[in-house]
C-alpha cells in the first residue's frame, strides 16, 4: 500500500501543472469494502482528486471487487466475508444509480471512513451524509447489485496485467504499481479446534512460517478464528496434550486481556462469526473433505497439507526471496489420493454432534437462518 502513494501524488502533480487538455485522464479503481488500505486510500488521498477543480480533467471509475471470486454455483466469496459482498453490492448500487461522481464519492467515502474508525455499524447514516434515497438499497434487494457485481467482477479478470492486490489503480489503462511491490501468497487454514490433527499442524508445522522469515510474503487466515495465532498455538498446544480445558491459562501465558475475547463470544459476536465462517467453508469449491483444509491462493493442497511451504514459495512472484524459498525445494506430491494418508479429521467422524447431515449449498439468507436456529435449538 505504501508504494502506491507516492506514484498516486505523482500522479496528482502531473495532472495539475500539464496543459488542460480535451481529452480527460481515466482514473479507475479496483477495491474492495473492508480492505483498510482500500478505505485508507479512498479517504485520505483518493480525496483528493476533489481539490483545486481536478476532477474536472478526470474521469474517475470505482470498481467495488477486488480479490473476491465467483464459486462454480454462483456464489460470491469475499476476502472479507459476507460483510464485504453486502456492502460492495451496496457500493455498486450507488454507482449506478447515482452516476455523478462527487455523488456517489461522497457515499463511498463515508462508508469508508467508518470502516476505518470501526463504526460501520452506523452505514445507513452515509444515505443521509450523501442526500441519497434508499434507491441504492432497492437496487440490491431486487438482485440487481448481484448484477453489477457480475459485470465488476468481469472486468477485474480481464485486467492486463492482472491486478496483484487491492487497491489497484488505473490510469489510462497503465496501473500504478512499482518493480519492487511484493506480492504475498494467500494461505487460509480451514480447521475445528479438538481436532488432533490440526493441533499438530498448527504447533509443529505452520508455526514454522514466524521462524523461517515466511511470514513476510503470507497472508495468513485462520478459520474459524482470524485474530491471535499466538493464541490458537496455545490453545492448540493444550488439546495435544488433553488439557483443553485449561484454555483460558493461554492469555495468562502470553500477557494478552481475556476480556474482549470472553465479551465478544458473550454478546452472541462469536456467533456472529461462525455463521460467516460456516458459509465460507460450506462454499468451498471444491468442497473441503477433512481438516486440517489448506488453501494457497484458493487452491487446496488436499492431502499434502504439510507440504504447504513448498507451495507457497512456488506461487510467490516478488522480488525479495525468503531464505526458505532458495533451499532445495521437496518433491510435490500431485497424486490425488482416494484415501487421506496423512493424519486427518474426515467430515463424518464428528462425535457428541446433534446432527451428521452433509451441508448443502444454499443462499447466504437460508444459511444464517438454518445455523442461528440451530443455536438456539
Amino acid at each position: 500500500m505504501a508504494s502506491l502513494r507516492p506514484l498516486f501524488a505523482f500522479f496528482l502533480f502531473t495532472c495539475l501543472s500539464s496543459p488542460s487538455t480535451s481529452q480527460n485522464v481515466t482514473l479507475s479503481l479496483y477495491y474492495e469494502t473492508l480492505c483498510p488500505y482500500c478505505a485508507d486510500f479512498i479517504v485520505n488521498h483518493l480525496v483528493k482528486v476533489f481539490d483545486g477543480g481536478l476532477i474536472s480533467i478526470v474521469d474517475l471509475r470505482m470498481i467495488p471487487w477486488g480479490n473476491a471470486f465467483i464459486q462454480s454455483d454462483g456464489a460470491f466469496v469475499c476476502q472479507h466475508g459476507p460483510n464485504e459482498c453486502f456492502l460492495n453490492a451496496i457500493e455498486a448500487c450507488a454507482i449506478t444509480t447515482y452516476p455523478d461522481v462527487e455523488r456517489h464519492f461522497s457515499f463511498i467515502q463515508c462508508i469508508e471512513r467508518l470502516s476505518l474508525e470501526n463504526r460501520l455499524n452506523e452505514w445507513v447514516n452515509c444515505f443521509e451524509t450523501a442526500g441519497f434515497g434508499k434507491d441504492p438499497i432497492d437496487c440490491y434487494t431486487s438482485g440487481y447489485g448481484n448484477v453489477l457485481e457480475q459485470q465488476f467482477a468481469a472486468e477485474t479478470a480481464r485486467l492486463n496485467p492482472p491486478h496483484r492486490f487491492v487497491p489497484w489503480v488505473v490510469v489510462n489503462n497503465q496501473p500504478l504499481q512499482e518493480a519492487s511491490t511484493s506480492v504475498k501468497v494467500n494461505l487460509s487454514v480451514y480447521y475445528e479446534t479438538l481436532c488432533t490433527s490440526c493441533a499438530n499442524f498448527i504447533v509443529k508445522n505452520l508455526m514454522n512460517i514466524f521462524n523461517n522469515g515466511l511470514i513476510d510474503i503470507i497472508s495468513l487466515r485462520m478459520v474459524p478464528w482470524e485474530q491471535i495465532y499466538a493464541l490458537i498455538y496455545c490453545i492448540e498446544f493444550l488439546a495435544i496434550e488433553g488439557r483443553h480445558r485449561n484454555w483460558q491459562t493461554c492469555f495468562d501465558s502470553l500477557g494478552l486481556p481475556a476480556k474482549s475475547v470472553l465479551d465478544c463470544y458473550n454478546n452472541g459476536t462469536g456467533t456472529k462469526l461462525e455463521v460467516e465462517h460456516g458459509y465460507e467453508t460450506a462454499h468451498l469449491d471444491p468442497p473441503h473433505a477433512f481438516v486440517p483444509w489448506v488453501v494457497v491462493n484458493y487452491q487446496p493442497l488436499g492431502n499434502d497439507y504439510k507440504n504447504f511451504t513448498t507451495y507457497i514459495c512456488n506461487a510467490y512472484k516478488g522480488i525479495v526471496i525468503p531464505s526458505v524459498c532458495k533451499l532445495p525445494a521437496a518433491k510435490i506430491n500431485s497424486i490425488k489420493e482416494a484415501s487421506p494418508v496423512r493424519p486427518v479429521c474426515c467430515r463424518g467422524e464428528a462425535k457428541n454432534l446433534t446432527s451428521l447431515r452433509p451441508i448443502k449449498r444454499k443462499s447466504r439468507k437460508a444459511f444464517q437462518k438454518e445455523v442461528s436456529e440451530g443455536f438456539r435449538g
